[in-house]
């Protein structure tokens, strides 16, 4: 279990570190690759929902902080 907790703060460092972007380039196995891809998938999701709540706060006629 140590193992286990060592190599998932290792990773959450690297991980916390990068852009993004850098996120595929660096996963070394097949377990890290899951994980990139599903933090992916989550990023995108909270830009999407950040893009719709910002046009309905432009639609509602609300000024929106910070700009895209």
């Amino acid at each position: 279990m140590l193992f286990l907790k060592k190599n998932r703060d290792h990773f959450l460092k690297l991980y916390s570190s990068l852009c993004s972007h850098q996120w595929t380039e660096v996963a070394t196995n097949q377990h890290q690759e899951a994980i990139v891809r599903s933090l992916l998938a989550a990023r995108d999701a909270f830009l999407e929902i950040r893009r719709h709540m910002r046009e309905m706060g432009i639609a509602a006629g609300v000024p929106v902080r910070p700009p895209l």
